[in-house]
């Protein structure tokens, strides 16, 4: 599950047991839908360009150099996998640049994702 759509209904469900506010739970609600689609938006992206070019993810491995697992991580949100923030930001512009994308785009989106971390979370990017 993206760690923002978990925090957010998080937030949404302790709202709901300490406040009678429904336009503020709605509000919330509203957010954390918002962002769960934008936090799957970066893999889903990449997965569907590079099947539209009739690629497998070993066959860009092949192209690109980059390892199979460290695709397959971005094109599951899955950046903890990646050893590091450097390298994940590599692999999205490498990754989006082949498949014909916008791969600093993809890495301004990711950077806004990230900032969405808990700290323990982001520092084990660093």
């Amino acid at each position: 599950m993206c760690l923002l759509k978990f925090c957010l209904f998080h937030i949404c469900f302790y709202c709901l047991r300490f406040t009678a506010d429904v336009s503020l739970i709605t509000k919330l609600y509203v957010v954390a839908v918002c962002l769960a689609f934008f936090c799957n938006l970066i893999g889903k992206t990449l997965r569907e360009a590079r099947e539209a070019k009739g690629l497998t993810l070993a066959q860009v491995s092949d192209t690109t150099r980059i390892s199979k697992a460290y695709l397959q991580a971005v094109e599951e949100d899955a950046y903890q996998k990646i050893p590091g923030e450097v390298f994940v930001k590599g692999v999205l512009r490498g990754y989006g640049n082949f498949l014909g994308l916008d791969g600093a785009k993809l890495v301004e989106q990711y950077k806004i994702l990230a900032q969405g971390m808990r700290p323990e979370e982001a520092a084990s990017f660093k």
